[in-house]
């Protein structure tokens, strides 16, 4: 399951834009209402330009404060969705270019923030500090010099400027102003000829493409310095448009407030824990781990390897999670499950808390389709699977009904057992090869699926599966998260991941044009009717799955399905 909203707040305050493609569009360069003079004509126009700006700026002023302040709300444009920004805040320091942000959307409960210490780029986006002293902290470092007005701040004569030809801003014309800082991109401003104010800032890439396009369409006087008022910044795969109240100090701010914050790992070990045991409950072909959730529980949890994190509305008070704004994601159903944003701030697994999870996402849905049906030992609050996959290896041991997750640095591969290459399809489902009917087929391990097979439409389709087993006519099956699945039930003669071989058990052969299921990038869902025949362990950062038969392998097939309802 994805969350398409999170990845656009942190671009908008990462820099994401000077990390992805550029955007499609051409500096002024390529666009001018001149050719520009000879080479000095065009340095010696680029300093009289500047001495204009900074005199309409306020320099003298500028160079009075200590740090400056930008406070606001506005919108995030994505395509045709738009998202609300509860605040916005900006602190520069306005001599050395270190600063600190932080955004607030609307009906979403945590706050990005991201800053520049003035050697490293760190960012906060809901799981703890990360600190990078690469190319991020490059375009961090120019970004800090831009906002610190660092090319109207120094000496004209000391950079490498040159006019670069006229251009329209609005009703308005500009020159546009060509900087070739040593080490740095390359980046242009266009200056209003008008009032010598800055209209349109542009950062460009290697190729001179525009990678992140500011605009500032109206300006604030505050102590005598000329400071944004209304900011539109285009950053590549969205735009942010924000409306600006400045204040200022003449102290510099403290450098704590621009330092990362201490560090918080999105999970944590206890001290020399190398694995963490969890019984298994298994009720109705569906899977169950304890949890401890914000230091409430325990409670159950659907060990959902095709999912992720999802916590039920009708148990987000018990947990102490807070909904956000509302959220869409699709699952096996043939529409998009609305639902609303969380944070755990902290969840615990193993009977003492042996590993604990810090700070994750996490959907707030109606979840009857996990745990309304079925009576447990516990209260169940939701789901996890997929989103571990990604940083532990998992063992699923059916025959002593124990789940184990791995501390990875302390994890030795089983001996003995068969090794099948693994992907992660949608980053938290795994995907192995198999064969189906003797085709080889592209798999998805799926704990949450109480089937043995749920195959795709487009397979049977390609495989003529339909001319190959027998099946019922085309029912109304079941839900899913979105709404329900129509299909048919076929015995298989064999089917299984790798070279394994399950055979005469019951599998789904779909009908539907919506939802995750009608995809051609994977051929079936190997659920946990058919997983549960297996010790398995799933080492996702080591690209394996590693299987073995258990007691379970032959047994007749839970799974109703008479002869006469085959045709």
């Amino acid at each position: 399951m994805t969350f398409p909203l999170w990845p656009r707040l942190l671009c908008a305050l990462a820099l994401c834009s000077s990390l992805a493609h550029a955007a499609d569009v051409s500096p002024a360069s390529e666009e001018t209402e001149a050719a520009a003079p000879a080479e000095d004509a065009a340095v010696t126009h680029a300093y009289e330009i500047l001495t204009q700006a900074r005199a309409a700026f306020g320099v003298e002023a500028f160079q009075k404060l200590g740090s400056y302040t930008l406070s606001g709300s506005g919108t995030l444009q994505q395509g045709k969705q738009s998202t609300a920004v509860e605040r916005f805040d900006l602190q520069v320091d306005a001599r050395r270019g270190m600063f600190v942000q932080s955004l607030k959307p609307a009906g979403v409960p945590a706050t990005v923030r991201s800053g520049f210490d003035g050697s490293s780029f760190w960012m906060v986006p809901g799981d703890g500090a990360k600190r990078d002293a690469n190319l991020a902290s490059l375009h961090a470092r120019l970004q800090g010099q831009i906002r610190s007005y660092a090319p109207l701040r120094d000496d004209p004569h000391s950079q490498y400027v040159r006019w670069q030809g006229s251009e329209g801003c609005g009703e308005q014309m500009c020159d546009t102003l060509h900087f070739d800082p040593s080490g740095q991109s390359a980046f242009e401003l266009a200056i209003r000829r008008s009032d010598h104010r800055i209209a349109i800032l542009r950062v460009l890439d290697e190729q001179n493409k525009v990678t992140l396009r500011e605009e500032y369409t109206a300006w604030q006087t505050v102590a005598g310095v000329q400071l944004p008022a209304r900011m539109r910044t285009d950053f590549g795969s969205g735009v942010l448009d924000l409306q600006l109240t400045a204040t200022v100090s003449t102290r510099p701010a403290e450098y704590s407030t621009f330092a990362a914050p201490p560090a918080i790992p999105p999970w944590q070990f206890a001290e020399g824990t190398k694995q963490v045991e969890l019984p298994i409950e298994l009720v109705n072909n569906q899977m169950f781990i304890r949890a401890r959730l914000n230091g409430q529980g325990p409670f159950l949890l659907m060990f959902d390897t095709g999912g992720s994190l999802i916590i039920d509305q009708g148990m987000a008070e018990q947990v102490k999670v807070q909904a956000g704004g509302a959220h869409e994601f699709k699952g096996g159903g043939w529409s998009a499950q609305r639902g609303s944003l969380s944070v755990v701030d902290q969840l615990q697994l193993g009977e003492q808390g042996e590993l604990q999870l810090n700070q994750w996402l996490a959907p707030i849905v109606d979840s009857r389709v996990m745990c309304g049906r079925t009576k447990l030992s516990l209260p169940c609050a939701g789901s996890i699977g997929g989103d571990l996959l990604r940083y532990f290896p998992v063992t699923l041991d059916f025959e002593r009904k124990v789940l184990i997750i791995h501390n990875r640095d302390h994890f030795t591969p089983p001996e003995g057992q068969t090794k099948l290459a693994a992907t992660l399809y949608d980053n938290h489902i795994p995907q192995v090869d198999g064969q189906i009917e003797g085709k080889p087929a592209r798999l998805l391990l799926d704990s949450g699926s109480d089937v043995n097979l749920f195959v795709t439409e487009p397979y049977t389709d390609n495989s003529r599966l339909l001319y190959k087993v027998r099946t019922t006519a085309v029912y109304l099956m079941g839900w899913g998260y979105g709404g329900g699945m129509h299909g048919r039930l076929a015995r298989m003669n064999e089917f299984g991941p790798g070279e394994f071989k399950l055979k005469q058990l019951s599998a789904a052969l779909l009908s539907t044009a919506d939802g995750m299921l009608a995809s051609k990038d994977f051929d079936a869902l190997l659920g946990l009717g058919a997983m549960q025949r297996f010790n398995l362990t799933i080492d996702m950062p080591g690209n394996a799955v590693y299987l073995e038969k258990n007691s379970h392998f032959d047994q007749p097939d839970t799974n109703e399905l008479r002869d006469s309802w085959l045709r």
